[in-house]
């Protein structure tokens, strides 16, 4: 929803490739509380590269939706002619070596692709755009999971679309906040519009 907003004041922002904190509670039975580090597991995440391009370099399969309205402004080969880019993004995630031991099958032992991107306004909001969700990743799970054995780091892929207003004109961000969860998350910056 594209109207839908939230206040980013008290929230943590990370300049690009700052280095920053997900926390997940371990269990639906013990909430989360920030004091008590037995109650979550802890994400350790960069923002490692940002590509914005009309240029579709990767598989085109990867984005599950989102496109359907676009094929206008496309050519035979999936890149943009106008109107739209695609933003790749590549995170760097290590899960924290203190972590407790969760089953590898649950998901609550997963870090979740499916961020949402927003405009970060003057205002103190963070407006989320079309598409906000991120329409694909380089995950192989179909539901965008991945596992981490503690200590393990991967790169993991998330892919969106913008229009290009908003790649000129606004500094966007992507919404690192489990939904349902106390803990409000960080805002990571990914791109801001160059200065005229």
């Amino acid at each position: 929803d594209s109207t839908e907003s939230k206040p980013y004041q008290g929230i943590e922002v990370a300049g690009y490739g700052e280095e920053f904190e997900i926390r997940r509670e371990i269990s639906v039975d013990r909430k989360y509380n920030e004091n008590d580090r037995t109650t979550y597991n802890v994400y350790h995440v960069r923002v490692k590269d940002c590509r914005i391009s009309r240029q579709c370099d990767f598989d085109i399969n990867r984005i599950d939706y989102g496109l359907a309205n676009k094929k206008d402004s496309m050519d035979d080969n999936n890149n943009f002619i106008s109107d739209y880019y695609y933003v790749t993004v590549k995170l760097n995630v290590n899960k924290d070596i203190n972590d407790h031991d969760v089953p590898p099958d649950g998901e609550i032992s997963m870090f979740q692709t499916m961020w949402y991107i927003g405009k970060v306004d003057s205002n103190g909001t963070l407006q989320r755009i079309s598409n906000s969700g991120a329409v694909g990743s380089d995950v192989p799970d179909k539901h965008g999971n991945v596992y981490f054995e503690k200590g393990e780091t991967k790169t993991i892929t998330l892919y969106y679309l913008i229009t290009d207003e908003e790649f000129e004109n606004e500094t966007l961000a992507i919404d690192f906040h489990i939904y349902g969860s106390p803990d409000r998350g960080t805002l990571a910056i990914i791109h801001e519009p160059e200065a005229n």
